[in-house]
């Protein structure tokens, strides 16, 4: 049935009006054209009359496919069923409708957008149509799945090195503690309190301190990094070393920190080790300064890293200033080939080696000493080298005396009318004076048999020998009396004594007769 003809007069005042009407439609399209969102109309059935610019840009449509029902063409194929099915229900009942959808270019490419659509009425409340907006959220999507792969790969990681992961609401004071936050302590997740006073309750009073200002520090100055070691009670009342860090992420709008995040990485066992190893370095360093011998430790290039007391007693220079000096200003032009030869071996052999040679003193004096070289490698990794030297003026006097107390005692055995002899521990002969010469009729020498052989009969030679050794062994002389030797028919009366170190060992026998 046509609709009933308006009256003249009726009909004239709405032609009047339609300019002005006219006029503030397209400023109001004018409007929505200039606006940053999608924005567009339609009838009361639900058919398309505008899209804006906004639409027609995320679209690639002109207004002319738009309109009716060619909008749907720009909806993603996978949605255009849902998205038409919700605006029958809305226009049906003349309710606002709300949904997430996808467009799709004509070049294939889609972005999705949150679109809401609000019905549009008359004075009497009838339905003239919908003004709808839709918001590009496509970059925000990918932001939120590039979020959820980020948490996702950041969640097996962490699994994987076996941290806790914490998150704290500054403003709020809610926390969250990963599961293997909480098994780190000894709890299940949710066991713990998410809260940072809990978090508190759980910090060694002695360490609290620290890490509140380890906090302060990071929230005054990002450049700053929230790193902290401290210890957290366990369940069972014991503790836990752990390494804390953490990151300011979200600031409030007046610039204070509103959320960090962070992770808990136990380091117990590496702190008890560190502790042992800080025991066994201070004893190290205890004998480093007190060993009478001279200890230095060089750069492969010679130059002194460290030396203790007894090298710069040694060498005559003051305390610490032997750092950084080269070996070759220690040794004499003479010395310095067999001293870097032997360090250049340690290449080959770096378990050691030893070598004598001339050290010049800070006061010009040279002294000899001995020193033993070994290659090592320091905490760092870099290869290195100990020096242990010895003084060996001392020795070489003890040696100069030795030999001149030896010569002297023979000058005076050999002048002796005795016989005198010596053995070892064994009772081989390691000496007969000239005594013995003429006794014997023959030139002196070191005879390897049993004492007494030379100048006893063979009979009683040996049994001799182990009578004498008992009673020396005992602390007292031997007396006997012997058979001649070399056949001239004479005899001799023997005594035996056992020269004694201070240990009172016995180190070997004297014989005279």
């Amino acid at each position: 049935m046509p609709p009933a003809a308006l009256p003249p007069d009726e009909a004239a005042r709405l032609a009047a009006l339609r300019p002005a009407a006219d006029e503030r439609l397209a400023a109001a399209r004018a409007a929505l054209d200039a606006l940053p969102i999608i924005a567009f109309e339609r009838d009361e059935r639900g058919a398309c009359t505008f899209v804006n610019a906004e639409w027609r840009r995320v679209t690639g449509m002109t207004l002319a496919d738009a309109l009716g029902t060619g909008w749907l063409q720009g909806i993603h194929p996978d949605d255009r069923a849902r998205l038409t099915r919700e605006w029958d229900a809305a226009v049906a009942r003349g309710e606002t409708l709300a949904s997430t959808y996808r467009y799709q270019r004509p070049d294939g490419s889609t972005t999705w957008v949150e679109g809401q659509a609000c019905p549009r009425r008359d004075a009497a409340g009838r339905l003239l149509g919908y003004l709808g907006t839709a918001v590009d959220v496509g970059l925000r999507r990918q932001s939120e799945a590039a979020l959820r792969v980020s948490e996702a790969r950041l969640a097996h990681a962490l699994e994987a090195t076996e941290d806790g992961l914490w998150d704290w609401d500054i403003t709020t004071g809610a926390a969250y503690f990963s599961r293997r936050w909480c098994e780190m302590l000894g709890y299940e997740q949710g066991q713990v309190k998410p809260t940072v006073s809990a978090w508190e309750e759980l910090v060694h009073p002695e360490d609290l301190p620290t890490a509140k200002a380890a906090l302060e520090a990071h929230f005054a100055d990002q450049a700053v990094p929230y790193q902290v070691e401290i210890r957290l009670r366990r369940r069972d009342a014991s503790w836990s070393w752990v390494l804390a860090r953490g990151k300011v992420v979200e600031w409030t709008r007046e610039g204070r920190p509103a959320r960090m995040v962070g992770t808990h990485v136990d380091i117990t066992r590496e702190r008890q080790q560190a502790s042992v190893l800080e025991a066994s370095h201070a004893k190290l360093q205890g004998l480093f300064e007190v060993s009478p011998l001279a200890l230095a430790l060089a750069d492969l290039d010679g130059t002194i890293v460290e030396a203790n007391p007894a090298a710069h007693q040694i060498t005559g220079y003051a305390p610490g200033t032997l750092r950084g000096r080269r070996l070759g200003e220690l040794v004499t032009a003479e010395s310095a080939p067999a001293l870097w030869a032997r360090v250049r071996a340690l290449d080959a052999a770096p378990g050691g080696g030893e070598v004598e040679f001339e050290l010049v003193r800070a006061d010009g004096q040279c002294l000899p000493v001995r020193a033993q070289f070994a290659r090592v490698v320091d905490e760092d990794g870099r290869a290195r080298t100990w020096i242990v030297a010895q003084d060996l003026r001392a020795s070489r006097q003890a040696e100069a005396a030795l030999r001149e107390s030896e010569a002297r005692f023979r000058r005076m055995a050999d002048q002796a009318p005795a016989l005198i002899w010596m053995t070892d521990e064994a009772g081989r002969c390691t000496y007969v004076n000239a005594g013995w010469e003429r006794f014997t009729g023959t030139a002196p020498r070191r005879p390897s048999a049993t004492a007494g052989a030379p100048i006893s009969t063979p009979m009683t030679a040996r049994p001799r020998w182990r009578r004498s050794r008992m009673r020396c062994d005992r602390g007292r002389p031997s007396r006997s009396s012997t058979a001649s030797g070399g056949g001239t028919g004479r005899g001799a009366g023997s005594r035996a004594a056992p020269p004694r170190e201070w240990s009172r060992r016995a180190l070997r026998w004297a014989t005279w007769g």
